[in-house]
């Protein structure tokens, strides 16, 4: 299914996202920033690499395609930031009460270290959600209208 292309098209976004986003920051950028510019490369590729293997767009570049994309991204990264946000406290609670019982990972690990964990749970916890629905938004834009498969 079309579908399942694009989460793997997407799942190369995400991580061409978090590499260029880690790289970015461990040079010294401030994180909001190093996020903007990994994430537009992220939705460059992703829709470049859909518009040509699932859309049957021709070569060009769409412009206005690819700005509407670009308009679902901003407010599709907005919800998924506060999900995370939202979620982050409980990974990083249920991540407490494991390490709380677990002896040896309390030498390993920090409260900011659990924290650091609870967002990643959360993005990752996340991100079927939002491959799912940047899939159907997408579709909507190249085709005029959504598809669910």
């Amino acid at each position: 299914m079309r579908v399942h292309r694009f989460a793997v098209i997407s799942g190369i976004g995400w991580l061409l996202d978090v590499v260029v986003l880690l790289t970015i920051v461990s040079l010294g950028v401030k994180p909001m920033i190093a996020n903007f510019v990994s994430s537009g490369l992220a939705v460059t590729f992703v829709f470049l690499a859909s518009q040509k293997t699932l859309f049957m767009e021709s070569n060009h570049f769409l412009v206005g395609k690819f700005l509407a994309y670009l308009g679902w991204t901003i407010v599709s990264v907005t919800i998924s930031s506060a999900l995370i946000a939202a979620l982050s406290p409980l990974f990083a609670r249920w991540l407490s009460f494991i390490v709380a019982h677990v002896g040896f990972l309390v030498r390993m690990l920090n409260e900011h270290m659990i924290g650091t964990l609870g967002v990643g749970a959360a993005k990752v916890a996340v991100t079927p959600l939002t491959m799912y629905t940047n899939y159907v938004a997408l579709s909507a834009i190249m085709e005029g209208r959504a598809s669910w498969r």
